[in-house]
C-alpha cells in the first residue's frame, strides 16, 4: 500500500517499497502477487517523473 500511495505521489521512493514487496511475493510463491507488483513498478518507472525509465517499464510490464 505504501508503495501505490508513494507512487499517486510521485514519490520515487516508491520504487524501494514495491521492490521489498516483489521480493517477499517470490521466496512465498505468489505468482499473482508478483504480477501485480511487476506492473505497479513498471507504471512507476512509466509514469513517475523522477524515475521515468521506459526500459525498465518496459522490463517490468514484461514480467507482470
Amino acid at each position: 500500500m505504501l508503495g501505490r500511495l508513494l507512487r499517486e505521489q510521485q514519490n520515487p521512493a516508491c520504487v524501494e517499497h514495491y521492490q521489498a514487496d516483489y521480493a517477499i511475493r517470490e521466496r512465498i510463491g505468489d505468482t499473482a502477487g508478483l504480477a501485480v507488483t511487476a506492473s505497479n513498478l513498471g507504471n512507476a518507472y512509466l509514469f513517475v517523473p523522477g524515475l521515468r525509465d521506459l526500459d525498465q517499464a518496459q522490463h517490468w510490464h514484461q514480467r507482470a
